[in-house]
């Protein structure tokens, strides 16, 4: 019913999500009107889990979730993967309609790679606190198309329907230090091999990345770094 009391009925299609939604919670009363959607609302309890392991995810282009549990997700879907995405969107015109369907593209691959996440064992999810990325810096066309943020809130709406804690850490120098003896330079990584240059430690660098986002270590400011 509207607020004038003018009766409305609106005919929808139910999918996979909805009906997952509405096992775990109750549908609430009001519901949201789009020009060509209509969003509803599920009220879902959720206890926090009290036990069970700390881990960090470290995101990139090309590996797209690294966790600190040594598990990597698979990147292609269908032949597809997220810097094929981008690059086809790219050569989108903004706001087209090939644009905005491969934005859908996008967000579809983000869930493909969340979903293979373990979250029965994680009890706090820790991911990088990245703001203002590309503030005052020039980049591509291509890499302005991969969004940080998009794959955090995906993350964030997930370890909610979990009970799962999420912590944003300080991502300074995490790809270049070591999550074993905590050396750090920026000639540790290279591409996607990581090597400690004074302990010696090797692993991956996505890995690497990962367990120090998962460790609760203090930030590394300019005076420290400087100091080498």
């Amino acid at each position: 019913y509207l607020g004038n009391g003018t009766k409305v009925e609106l005919p929808f299609n139910s999918h996979k999500k909805l009906n997952e939604l509405l096992e775990l919670g109750k549908q609430t009363n009001g519901i949201r009107l789009g020009n060509k959607s209509v969003s509803f609302t599920v009220k879902i309890e959720v206890e926090n889990k009290e036990v069970g392991k700390t881990v960090g995810v470290d995101i990139g282009m090309n590996t797209p979730f690294a966790s600190s549990d040594n598990k990597h997700c698979k990147t292609k879907c269908n032949g597809h993967t997220m810097e094929s995405v981008c690059c086809k969107l790219s050569r989108k015109k903004k706001g087209s309609k090939g644009f905005n369907k491969c934005c859908e593209h996008r967000s579809n691959l983000i869930g493909f790679y969340k979903n293979q996440l373990d979250w029965s064992g994680i009890n706090v999810l820790r991911i990088e606190s990245i703001k203002n990325l590309r503030y005052k810096r020039s980049s591509s066309r291509y890499l302005s198309h991969f969004v940080y943020r998009e794959f955090f809130e995906s993350l964030k709406r997930t370890a909610e329907l979990f009970g799962v804690q999420v912590e944003e850490v300080c991502p300074t120098y995490t790809s270049q230090r070591c999550s074993c003896c905590g050396w750090t330079r920026k000639r540790n990584r290279k591409g996607k091999k990581f090597k400690c240059g004074k302990c010696g430690y090797a692993a991956n660098a996505d890995f690497n990345a990962s367990v120090n986002i998962s460790l609760d270590l203090p930030a590394i400011g300019k005076v420290e770094r400087r100091k080498r």
